[in-house]
């Protein structure tokens, strides 16, 4: 019995070995490449904090925010992002993480952002997230137009007022 455990454990750690290297040689190598990777509002399977499916969609700008709501660059993003959002309402917001439903919720509920009805907070898988951006760091914002053109990406904290400069 010992020896199936221990062999379960090996084959488990060799397969998250090898995932973690294959996403770290299909990282992009530069904010180009990132940009290219995105270059398109891209199809995610997405579940928001009610659980049920969220998919986006152009005909409006929208902005996609990769956060983790531990992280404190993270935090002052949003707060910043909250305290402007009369900048964003013509922008369906879309604030992405790989954390558990039960945190992000909690995160949104916080903040208050269940008030705003362009606002969504969604959990994607990471592995899926690294497949369509590449890996990022946080928080990572992308902004695309009606069309689902993206239009630019920010790495870290940035002013509400750049971001929302960029969705007339």
């Amino acid at each position: 019995m010992k020896k199936g455990i221990l062999i379960a454990s090996a084959i488990l750690l060799v397969l998250l070995l090898s995932l973690q290297f294959y996403l770290y040689l299909h990282r992009p190598n530069s904010a180009e490449e990132l940009s290219a990777k995105a270059s398109q509002l891209p199809a995610l399977n997405l579940t928001a904090t009610d659980g049920t499916s969220f998919e986006l969609v152009s005909g409006r700008p929208v902005v996609l925010v990769y956060f983790n709501s531990q992280c404190d660059h993270c935090q002052r993003q949003l707060n910043a992002m909250r305290e402007n959002m009369n900048l964003f309402s013509s922008a369906t917001i879309v604030f992405m993480s790989s954390q558990s439903l039960d945190e992000v919720g909690r995160f949104a509920a916080v903040l208050d952002f269940y008030v705003f009805p362009n606002v969504r907070f969604v959990k994607s898988k990471p592995e899926q997230l690294a497949e369509k951006f590449g890996l990022m760091s946080m928080p990572h914002i992308f902004v695309y137009s009606e069309e689902g053109n993206l239009k630019k990406v920010f790495s870290g904290e940035t002013a509400p007022a750049e971001i929302a400069s960029l969705l007339h």
